[in-house]
């Protein structure tokens, strides 16, 4: 469906570059095959789950290398957590969502909170802590066809210290009430220097509800 949409507007905008012809009524065709192929998926689309519950691991991604005190070039902390999802309000294709979750301490080695070893500028020179702690957010998820729900959400984190991130989630449910996840975030706080960093973790798992 997605794809023959994009076909559609992509025909339209290759005409329109071809031609100066934009009558009304070479548009109201374009709309009516759209409405033809949107229509029926949003009404087979399921309601966004009233509570649901993820595990998800993933690694550090992309994150900070350097601050005006610290190398962080030793090591990335993965992400281990266990989120619940509640939905606002009635039933819905598209819902605003509130979401708890917990982030356990890597049990690899991966963060580190110990003092940090003097780098070659006089600084010094560590891990990236961990992301352990607990975080709240809040958003919106909606149901695309019956298989596929996407949810975006931004909040706070107490992980070595307040933090603040932006959360986009993908969840695939092939079965009843069992999904399969794919996260990506963006997480951004100060370190105990007081300096900015960031991560951008990618996360796997399973959601049940």
């Amino acid at each position: 469906m997605i794809l023959a949409v994009a076909y559609c507007a992509i025909s339209y905008t290759r005409s329109a570059y071809r031609t100066t012809d934009l009558r009304p009524h070479r548009m109201n065709r374009l709309l009516v095959v759209i409405a033809l192929l949107v229509i029926p998926s949003a009404s087979r689309a399921q309601s966004v789950p009233l509570i649901a519950v993820d595990f998800t691991a993933g690694d550090g991604g992309p994150a900070t290398l350097q601050t005006t005190h610290t190398y962080y070039g030793l090591g990335r902390p993965n992400l281990l957590r266990a989120a619940a999802t509640l939905r606002v309000g009635t039933s819905g294709s598209i819902r605003p969502v509130i979401t708890a979750e917990y982030s356990a301490s890597c049990p690899l080695a991966c963060g580190d909170k110990a003092v940090c070893v003097i780098a070659p500028i006089g600084g010094c020179s560590q891990h990236l802590a961990d992301l352990e702690g607990a975080a709240v957010a809040a958003g919106i998820a909606g149901r695309v066809g019956g298989l596929l729900l996407v949810q975006a959400t931004g909040g706070v984190a107490e992980y070595w210290d307040r933090a603040r991130y932006l959360d986009f989630t993908a969840v695939f449910s092939p079965v009843s009430h069992f999904a399969v996840v794919a996260d990506i975030r963006h997480i951004a706080g100060h370190d105990a220097r007081g300096d900015n960093v960031w991560y951008f973790p990618r996360s796997f798992g399973v959601r049940v509800y």
